[in-house]
Protein backbone atom coordinates (compact mmCIF):
# COMPACT_ATOMS: atom_id res chain seq x y z
CA UNK A 1 0.00 0.00 0.00
CA UNK A 2 2.99 2.28 0.21
CA UNK A 3 2.27 3.41 3.75
CA UNK A 4 5.20 3.64 6.10
CA UNK A 5 5.35 2.34 9.64
CA UNK A 6 6.80 4.45 12.45
CA UNK A 7 10.17 2.82 11.72
CA UNK A 8 10.06 4.26 8.18
CA UNK A 9 9.56 0.91 6.44
CA UNK A 10 6.69 -0.33 4.35
CA UNK A 11 5.03 -3.29 6.11
CA UNK A 12 5.14 -6.70 4.45
CA UNK A 13 1.34 -7.17 4.76
CA UNK A 14 -1.52 -4.65 4.70
CA UNK A 15 -4.86 -5.79 6.13
CA UNK A 16 -7.96 -3.74 5.31
CA UNK A 17 -10.84 -4.20 7.76
CA UNK A 18 -14.16 -2.56 6.84
CA UNK A 19 -16.20 -1.78 9.94
CA UNK A 20 -19.76 -0.53 10.37
CA UNK A 21 -21.59 -0.82 13.70
CA UNK A 22 -19.52 -3.81 14.85
CA UNK A 23 -18.66 -2.69 18.39
CA UNK A 24 -19.56 -6.19 19.63
CA UNK A 25 -16.86 -7.85 17.51
CA UNK A 26 -14.26 -5.24 16.49
CA UNK A 27 -11.94 -5.87 19.44
CA UNK A 28 -11.82 -9.62 18.75
CA UNK A 29 -11.33 -8.97 15.04
CA UNK A 30 -8.39 -6.66 15.66
CA UNK A 31 -6.95 -9.06 18.24
CA UNK A 32 -7.06 -11.85 15.64
CA UNK A 33 -4.80 -9.80 13.36
CA UNK A 34 -2.47 -9.03 16.28
CA UNK A 35 -2.23 -12.75 17.06
CA UNK A 36 -0.90 -13.72 13.62
CA UNK A 37 2.55 -15.30 13.45
CA UNK A 38 3.69 -12.71 10.89
CA UNK A 39 4.30 -9.49 12.82
CA UNK A 40 5.31 -7.20 9.92
CA UNK A 41 1.84 -5.88 9.07
CA UNK A 42 -0.36 -2.82 9.16
CA UNK A 43 -4.08 -2.89 9.86
CA UNK A 44 -6.32 -0.26 8.30
CA UNK A 45 -9.70 -0.19 10.04
CA UNK A 46 -12.13 1.67 7.78
CA UNK A 47 -15.09 2.90 9.83
CA UNK A 48 -18.00 3.93 7.61
CA UNK A 49 -19.76 6.25 10.04
CA UNK A 50 -20.72 3.75 12.73
CA UNK A 51 -23.35 4.92 15.21
CA UNK A 52 -22.07 2.63 17.97
CA UNK A 53 -18.67 2.43 19.74
CA UNK A 54 -16.83 0.81 16.82
CA UNK A 55 -14.55 3.82 16.19
CA UNK A 56 -13.91 4.39 19.90
CA UNK A 57 -12.75 0.80 20.39
CA UNK A 58 -10.62 0.82 17.22
CA UNK A 59 -9.08 4.17 18.22
CA UNK A 60 -8.18 2.83 21.68
CA UNK A 61 -6.52 -0.23 20.17
CA UNK A 62 -4.67 1.90 17.59
CA UNK A 63 -3.22 4.00 20.40
CA UNK A 64 -1.83 0.80 21.92
CA UNK A 65 -0.39 -0.63 18.67
CA UNK A 66 1.26 1.63 16.08
CA UNK A 67 0.57 -0.93 13.33
CA UNK A 68 -3.16 -0.15 13.54
CA UNK A 69 -4.70 2.87 11.82
CA UNK A 70 -8.29 4.00 12.06
CA UNK A 71 -9.74 5.74 9.01
CA UNK A 72 -13.18 7.25 9.50
CA UNK A 73 -15.56 8.41 6.82
CA UNK A 74 -19.14 9.54 6.66
CA UNK A 75 -21.73 7.00 5.58
CA UNK A 76 -21.85 6.82 1.81
CA UNK A 77 -19.48 9.74 1.30
CA UNK A 78 -17.18 7.72 -0.95
CA UNK A 79 -18.86 5.97 -3.83
CA UNK A 80 -17.51 3.81 -6.61
CA UNK A 81 -16.86 5.32 -10.04
CA UNK A 82 -19.80 3.34 -11.44
CA UNK A 83 -22.20 4.89 -8.93
CA UNK A 84 -20.96 8.43 -9.73
CA UNK A 85 -21.68 7.94 -13.43
CA UNK A 86 -25.38 7.09 -12.87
Amino acid sequence: MGNRTNAGRTPCVSVIMPAYNVAQTIEASIASVQAQTVSDWELLVIDDGSADDTATIAHRMAKQDARIRLIQQEIGKYRSDEERQK
